[in-house]
């Protein structure tokens, strides 16, 4: 699907999970070699944090051959508490996703673990991190509160169905 690019979604970015190995593969370099050339730089390749870490080296190689063909690359699978131990720009990332917490809720918004939080996601990058499974509000309005502005999950699966029934409604 993607080789023959027939959905116009396409032209727009999207991720695709995938571990080291598959990227290092012949199957892969198939693939690859078969994109048009601007097709690469919509593609977000996600890697899980296990798979980055499991040999560095060889996620090394990837991620810099990766880079060079055009894709994005993102680190997948990031707590709110190991976010600090990360330096996206050291491991050459272009987008972390950090995993929503229900425990944020309960955190001092004026405390000191939540302001090392947000100093966490400022050095990351405001714009360089995704909050996944958002499931409610509260995590849409901690992450603002935090500085983060891309969000995944059901309750914005849900919005954006929600909108999509009202844009179509009032057209």
């Amino acid at each position: 699907l993607l080789v023959r690019a027939d959905d116009t979604d396409l032209h727009s970015s999207f991720s695709i999970n995938m571990n080291v190995s598959t990227v290092l593969s012949q199957s892969f370099l198939d693939f690859d070699s078969q994109l048009r050339t601007g097709s690469r730089g919509t593609i977000v390749i996600e890697f899980q944090l296990i798979d980055v870490f499991a040999d560095l080296s060889e996620f090394n190689f990837a991620r810099d051959f990766l880079h060079e063909k055009g894709y994005r690359l993102c680190l997948d699978g990031i707590s709110h508490s190991s976010l600090p131990v990360f330096d996206r720009k050291t491991l050459g990332l272009d987008l972390v996703k950090m995993i929503w917490d229900k425990s944020l809720i309960d955190e001092d918004q004026n405390g000191e673990k939540f302001e090392a939080l947000r100093q966490s996601v400022e050095e990351c990058g405001r714009s360089r991190i995704v909050m996944t499974r958002c499931d409610l509000p509260a995590a849409i309005e901690i992450g603002h509160l935090l500085g983060i502005t891309m969000f995944q999950g059901r309750y914005v699966d849900a919005l954006i169905q929600e909108n999509a029934r009202f844009g179509s409604s009032a057209a």
